[in-house]
């Protein structure tokens, strides 16, 4: 139903104004008429409010028309006040005007006219409603703007500021906006920037047309640059034509971006020059797809990237062989549920399949990436430990062997065999007479190089040096021998010395062949041959020493070893074998070394040579270090060298025990002790009084005490009373709970009186003896709780502007694809006329939406 428009009818006659009462509604079902006989009881009427348009006579006792409008007009601007009068002129009229009259309107004979005067009321009073509403709406939209935190700057054609909002002003830097009203806005665009910003604003001037959004950067105030995202469009005003700039504050954003962008590119350079070959790869439909491949895995896959690319992993390197297949799905499994997996694989490369040490880093949620895969080239390694282990069984022969023959031909043979050595001789020294003479060689030697003569112990060829100095002695080309013997086809050549009873020599027929790795395991061979020549030599006096210290050492705890002066096992007691499972014949005759762990073993070498140089006399000589078991798991042992047997024995006496749980717990103590020290967080122990056990450096330094200055101090040092007593209630209720951690919020005061917000875990030192302290762990939460603050302020800013917002709105969320109110505002409540709590759940369809 419309709104009733209430009409103040003033005219002395009346009979005039009953009749006005009578026909007016007629005309216009909204009007209700109220009378006044005088310009007086008019004002007293309208005093008592709720008229919304007056019609008036010109000719009235005491005060006129005129007059009566220019009174209302001094109370009453902006009401609508029609002239309804039997006296028209010119003059009147022009009066009528002058005073701010409404609607002028002369009385004429028969009803006709109450049709025209309910009109020009009607208009009156809904031009009034429209021009406050507007009004209205203009207030409600300043406000908005005022409040809004996008930026706003109005522009006149020479490009002052007409207006702008506090959000613009605050990122200008300047405090009151109308300081900045008539200034310059191009004092505050970045010079880089202005062509092209004035280019669009003259752009938006010529067309009248709005600019699209753009980046630019501005000065402020403070001499400070920023970045600023917006849009331009045309505006009328107060009545002149306008530009109207609509900007949001990306400073941060760009600066995250750049930041973002940094890391990515530093990364991207990490990834590419990581000197092991690399896949990132993604997941699609649970395959893993490779994304990128860095230069390592070019180079050694000899895969192209855009052939690489796309492909899955499985389908790119899995060897096809059903054992590779299927250790590959295994492999996938565990990664994908969140182990890091590192395992020595078979890969297949562009050429050829090769061993890789396989290591995942999962990172998931990472652009399209979801991981990497590394692979470690340990295919040499592997290669060397499948050959070590072959000649290990090799050493079992030797140390088998019955006789010094046996011995060169199992040694010719292991070279060939197992260390891929065919053109492999075997000589022995004949000290009577002075030369090395031929004890064996492979069928191949014989073949191809021919039957050779014997060599001088002593003199200027190759056989002689390594012998006389004890060393391999290596040609690249043989040919540069400086001698006068024939090598055949032979080029590269490797002659080691077996001790005092000869030299092997290993030859092949290209340049270069041998490497350090080549000299190594050819080494380890002739070593074994001077231990089994050398076994062969002293059976009588190891069975000796044996029967000397069997019973002692039989039912020792701890392993009992013998070794000669080059660290060849003679003896072990039999809990060697409990110990590291091996037996007696695997380990007798074999140098100690060999199954010492690689990165202690030049260790140990040193420290059994120190040994060996103190013979009998100082102190025992220790040392902790890691051998392979029989299982091929590496184990801590510590090991006393005891100095040689007394007597003419050339033995040396070493016991020996596992610590291999001492030492992981040493290094659990001290991976924690590391982890703790550097460790971002604040770390304390309190002992059951309360007093300070232990801080690190973190939390000593962001409280600005020394470490030293807070041992033994009580907790409450670094508290305010109120939180010493909160803290204290919080261990009380985890003690009287049975619970063991706690974490709550709670402020640090530092040396300096200033408290510090922190996050606190709080937990029992573990005990079988009942309560013993406390360890706690703080994290500062400075930035998170201005963060929170901020975002709190935020959302009452948000809720303030949605809740005046002029126009119903609703927001809503989607649930299964349906739009559901969360919240609406009043201005919704009341133009709907729902109940703006009771909607809160129900579906907007369903809610407004017509059936």
């Amino acid at each position: 139903m419309a709104e009733p428009v209430r009409v103040l009818h003033v005219d002395d006659e009346p009979g005039f104004v009953e009749l006005t009462t009578e026909l007016l509604p007629n005309e216009d079902g909204r009007i209700e008429v109220e009378t006044a006989t005088s310009a007086a009881e008019g004002l007293d009427r309208l005093a008592d409010g709720g008229i919304d348009c007056v019609v008036s006579d010109y000719d009235m006792p005491g005060t006129n028309g005129i007059e009566f409008l220019e009174a209302v007009r001094e109370e009453y601007p902006e009401l609508p006040f029609i002239l309804f009068t039997g006296k028209g002129s010119e003059e009147i009229a022009s009066d009528a005007i002058s005073a701010g009259v409404t609607d002028y309107l002369q009385k004429k004979g028969g009803t006709d006219q109450y049709a025209l005067l309910a009109n020009r009321i009607g208009h009156a009073v809904e031009a009034l409603l429209a021009r406050e509403r507007s009004e209205r709406r203009k207030r409600e939209y300043r406000t908005l703007i005022e409040s809004s935190p996008a930026s706003i700057i109005v522009l006149d054609r020479g490009y002052d500021i007409l207006y702008l909002n506090p959000s613009a002003a605050e990122t200008l830097g300047c405090d009151e906006p109308d300081d900045l009203v008539g200034t310059s806005a191009w004092q505050f665009v970045h010079p880089d920037d202005d062509e092209a910003a004035r280019e669009r604003v003259e752009q938006v001037f010529a067309e009248r047309e709005p600019a699209g959004t753009r980046e630019y950067r501005l000065i402020t105030l403070d001499d400070t640059e920023r970045y600023a995202r917006g849009n331009i469009v045309p505006v009328t005003f107060e009545g002149g034509q306008a530009a109207q700039i609509v900007f949001t504050d990306v400073t941060e954003q760009k600066q995250r971006e750049a930041a973002l962008k940094q890391e990515r590119e530093r990364f991207s350079a990490l990834f590419e020059e990581f000197p092991e070959p690399t896949i990132a790869y993604g997941y699609e439909n649970g395959t893993p797809i490779v994304r990128a491949v860095n230069s390592a895995f070019v180079e050694t896959f000899g895969y192209d990237p855009d052939f690489a690319i796309g492909t899955a992993i499985k389908d790119l390197v899995v060897p096809p062989t059903e054992h590779a297949q299927q250790q590959a799905e295994r492999l996938k499994q565990r990664v994908k549920s969140g182990e890091q997996v590192d395992a020595v694989v078979r890969r297949q490369t562009a050429d050829s399949t090769r061993w890789f040490n396989l290591r995942n880093v999962s990172v998931p949620g990472v652009d399209d990436i979801d991981g990497y895969v590394v692979y470690a080239d340990v295919h040499e390694r592997v290669r060397r430990e499948e050959q070590f282990k072959q000649l290990h069984d090799g050493t079992r022969e030797l140390l088998g062997a019955d006789d010094e023959a046996a011995v060169a031909e199992t040694v010719a043979t292991v070279a060939k065999e197992v260390l891929g050595y065919e053109y492999t001789a075997v000589r022995f020294a004949d000290e009577d007479a002075g030369e090395l003479r031929p004890a064996a060689a492979t069928a191949e030697a014989d073949e191809t190089l021919g039957t050779r003569p014997p060599y001088p112990l002593r003199g200027d060829n190759p056989h002689a040096s390594a012998y006389e100095h004890g060393a391999p002695v290596v040609y690249d080309d043989v040919r540069e021998a400086d001698d006068d013997y024939d090598r055949g086809l032979a080029r590269s050549a490797m002659y080691l010395p077996i001790g005092e009873h000869g030299v092997v020599k290993i030859s092949a027929l290209t340049v270069g062949a041998f490497d350090r790795s080549d000299i190594e395991i050819a080494s380890i061979l002739t070593a074994n041959a001077q231990a089994a020549l050398d076994r062969l030599g002293r059976e009588v006096e190891i069975d000796r020493v044996r029967d000397r210290y069997q019973a002692f050492v039989e039912h020792a705890s701890d392993i009992v070893a013998l070794l000669d002066e080059d660290g060849i096992v003679q003896y072990q007691s039999p809990v060697a074998e409990r110990v590291v499972g091996h037996s007696n014949e695997e380990i007798v005759g074999r140098r100690i070394f060999e199954m010492v762990h690689p990165e202690d073993r030049e260790r140990v070498t040193e420290r059994f040579q120190e040994m060996v140089d103190l013979e009998t006399d100082g102190e025992p000589v220790t040392a902790e270090f890691r051998v392979r078991d029989a299982d091929g798991d590496w184990l801590w042992i510590e090991s006393v060298g005891g100095g040689k047997l007394p007597g003419d024995s050339e033995e040396y006496v070493v016991t020996s025990r596992e610590i291999t749980e001492r030492k992981r717990r040493e290094q659990e103590l001290e991976r924690y002790e590391t982890i703790v020290e550097i460790a971002g967080d604040g770390v304390y122990t309190l002992d059951e009084h309360g007093c300070i056990t232990f801080v690190n450096e973190s939390l000593a330094t962001y409280t600005g005490y020394d470490r030293e200055e807070l041992l033994g101090e009580p907790v409450s040092l670094l508290l305010t009373d109120d939180n010493h007593r909160r803290g204290t209630e919080i261990i009380r209720s985890l003690l009287s709970a049975d619970e063991e951690e706690a974490v709550f919020e709670i402020e640090f005061c530092t040396r300096e009186g200033e408290q510090i917000p922190v996050e606190l875990n709080v937990a029992m030192l573990p005990s079988d003896d009942g309560f013993r302290g406390t360890v706690g762990v703080g994290r500062i939460i400075t930035e998170r709780k201005e963060r929170e603050q901020q975002l709190e302020r935020e959302r009452e800013r948000f809720s303030a502007l949605f809740e005046n917002f002029p126009e119903p709105t609703v927001a809503y969320r989607f649930e299964d694809g349906t739009p559901v109110v969360r919240t609406a505002n009043e201005a919704f409540a009341e133009t709907f006329g729902y109940d703006a709590e009771a909607v809160v759940g129900d579906s907007i369809d369903d809610l407004i939406v017509p059936p």
